[in-house]
């Protein structure tokens, strides 16, 4: 693809990534003609190029002397690796350019641009939209999607939530070309509507739509490196913030026809960077840079709770205050302290019980109680584990409400882990640090953020810390143990690493649930 361009001095400060993070590689299906528009569906890799066909028939470009742009379609070994390629079939590539194709999976149709004649002397092809639908392993004969009047193109297109994303040089918009939706009423394509917020006096193409709010895209506008950039687009009105992605990605050449993951932190764009030749790059975040790390702040979810007492002490003779916590646990007591397992909302209620028929005798208070996390990011572990033994580190509730989280990231004894959940060992004792840094974009701030968080955990001997574990859960049985409580020695053997601590750390639970899940033990035992 060759497009001319003004070149532009860059002047942004904001970028999406940090260069440092961000690693390239060519693709092995790169040629000495064009590749470019990547897109990715399931193991399916399609891209566009005018690399001459070993079979079928060859159109050529007079213009230009090379073959007319086709679509390609093959299957992903790996990020750079694609096998068994071939062009899609004579109905779809036929004598002129096709190019920047989108399947969506909802329809199982293929959305792709191509040549269509004109009615004028002066410009004989014009870009229109074609959809063909893909059913029982074929492509069905392509139809019209999309088409202009007079000379006025549209490609590029992408299918949102039922509307169409397109690129297009239509009369009053604000620049050259600027990037449009389409709603379809019936069976047409109607309500061109121009995205002005992400839209300049210069050149905008090869929409990618992530969400409502976050649009990938190319442009030459002012401010980037020269020549087309790809940038990202959060918001969709006049506060929208637009992020130039930086380099490597982005160069002085043409950088464009950006394929971004779920996750956005992996991808495929195209770029002419090398001899000035469209080639197609795959590009992943590999790790930010955390700094600063805060250490998790541990989280009881423990409340005291008080009531004033409607009756005096001759008439409470044969009954007693409960309370129920919501959370499917009672306690008797007129003041109580009562830790939950988890953030929630919880109606508590203190009833006056019967001693002898253990009926409700008259709900004392009734009330609705939240029960926030605090804002933060949380790594939760283990904080004494096992030499060789393997235990779980997690992300469970993190409390991040302004942030949205692109990605986790690990770094454990110098291993560098990506995901929210992971299950570790240790194959040396002592104390080993663990850090987990997320990269999220704040809806509030309009800012992307960096934040991490660490903890130690201590790995000891087997025989060594079983003693010291029995001794400490048995502390936690006798703090929260009736009288009637026998402080049963089975009761601590089936409290071992193996079994109950494994489930606690799962769950990411701390030291507070553990003594709440104890408890639990205990007043079942005491009912029975």
């Amino acid at each position: 693809m060759c497009i001319l361009i003004n070149l532009s001095l860059f002047s942004q400060n904001k970028f999406l990534f940090d260069s440092a993070t961000i690693e390239i590689r060519s693709l092995n299906i790169n040629t000495r003609e064009s590749e470019f528009s990547p897109f990715k569906i399931g193991d399916n890799f399609y891209f566009t190029s005018s690399k001459e066909r070993k079979v079928g028939i060859t159109h050529m470009d007079k213009t230009t002397e090379l073959q007319m742009l086709d679509i390609y379609i093959g299957k992903i070994k790996d990020s750079v690796t694609i096998k068994e390629v071939s062009p899609l079939p004579n109905k779809i590539n036929n004598s002129v350019n096709q190019g920047s194709c989108f399947f969506d999976k909802d329809n199982s149709r293929l959305y792709f641009s191509s040549d269509v004649l004109t009615n004028s002397h002066y410009k004989k092809y014009k870009l229109a939209i074609f959809s063909s639908e893909f059913i029982d392993g074929q492509f069905l004969q392509p139809r019209i999607e999309l088409i202009l009047a007079d000379t006025f193109s549209v490609a590029h297109p992408m299918l949102f939530k039922g509307k169409l994303y397109f690129s297009a040089n239509l009369p009053g918009g604000k620049g050259k070309t600027d990037i449009y939706y389409a709603e379809k009423i019936d069976t047409k394509w109607a309500n061109i509507t121009n995205c002005k917020f992400l839209n300049t006096s210069e050149n905008e193409y090869f929409p990618y739509v992530i969400n409502d709010d976050e649009i990938y895209f190319s442009s030459n506008r002012i401010g980037g490196y020269g020549n087309l950039d790809i940038y990202k687009c959060t918001g969709s009105d006049s506060t929208a913030l637009i992020q130039n992605l930086g380099r490597p990605i982005n160069t002085a050449y043409d950088d464009f026809g950006v394929y971004m993951d779920s996750l956005q932190e992996s991808g495929y764009f195209a770029t002419n960077r090398i001899n000035e030749q469209d080639d197609i790059y795959f590009f992943i975040q590999t790790s930010p840079l955390f700094k600063n790390c805060k250490e998790t702040i541990v989280e009881d979810y423990c409340y005291n709770l008080t009531e004033e007492s409607t009756l005096d002490s001759d008439s409470l003779k044969g009954y007693y205050y409960q309370w129920n916590f919501g959370d499917g646990l009672k306690q008797k007591g007129l003041t109580v302290r009562h830790c939950f397992i988890e953030p929630g909302n919880y109606l508590i209620n203190l009833s006056i019980i019967d001693s002898v028929t253990s009926a409700v005798f008259m709900s004392q208070a009734t009330f609705d109680l939240k029960v926030d996390s605090i804002v933060q990011l949380k790594l939760n572990s283990l904080d004494t584990v096992l030499i060789n033994k393997k235990f779980n580190v997690n992300t469970d509730w993190t409390y991040l409400p302004d942030n949205k989280i692109n990605g986790y990231y690990y770094e454990i004894d110098g291993k560098r882990m990506r995901g929210q959940s992971h299950d570790v060992s240790f194959s040396e004792l002592g104390t080993h640090k663990a850090l987990l840094g997320i990269s999220s974009f704040n809806t509030k701030t309009k800012q992307k953020e960096l934040l991490c968080t660490s903890k130690n955990i201590v790995c000891v001997d087997s025989l060594k810390w079983l003693a010291v574990e029995k001794r400490k859960i048995q502390e936690i049985v006798d703090k929260f143990a009736y009288k009637r409580f026998p402080g049963d020695s089975a009761l601590l053997n089936n409290m071992n690493y193996a079994d109950e601590e494994m489930a606690y750390n799962k769950k990411g639970l701390n030291g507070a649930l553990v003594v709440a899940e104890l408890k639990k033990i205990v007043d079942e035992k005491n009912r029975k």
